[in-house]
């Protein structure tokens, strides 16, 4: 099987919108966005973006890198999936692992909030090794800063 990881474009991210799952939709609907305005505007403000494709060319998830500080470098990760990440999971963890390391490369220190009710997406993050400050209220939804150095 060939997976494709391509940079993302506007395009992609409208066609993917729709197909964001329901965790991740609800994290960002959360934070005041529709998937397809959290793809964009998180693609708009980031350094480099990327999907994964499965070889039918179906989006398995989207991610990037915005920067939060250049004298500190600290950057902003962010990924948004599709139910098709489900079946995908081995292929999933391993790219996870090369692409952080590539984020880190640019960033030394890497920081962002997930939403505590994403169980899986707070499993994932501290199986990579990022760390959880205090939880916070994010428009009445409970949110954990994450921070990775």
């Amino acid at each position: 099987m060939s997976y494709r990881i391509i940079p993302a474009t506007e395009d992609l991210l409208r066609a993917m919108a729709p197909h964001v799952r329901a965790a991740d939709r609800r994290e960002v609907e959360s934070l005041g966005h529709s998937p397809e305005s959290g793809l964009l505007d998180s693609f708009r403000r980031s350094l480099w973006s990327r999907v994964a494709l499965t070889p039918a060319g179906q989006p398995l998830c989207a991610w990037g890198l915005g920067l939060i500080s250049t004298l500190g470098g600290i950057g902003g990760p962010w990924m948004l999936s599709t139910p098709l990440i489900d079946r995908h999971r081995r292929l999933f963890l391993r790219e996870s692992r090369r692409q952080v390391a590539e984020m880190q490369s640019l960033c030394p220190i890497l920081r962002g909030l997930v939403d505590a009710r994403y169980r899986e997406a707070v499993r994932w993050l501290g199986w990579l090794g990022f760390r959880f400050a205090t939880p916070i209220d994010i428009n009445g939804a409970p949110f954990l800063p994450f921070e990775l150095r």
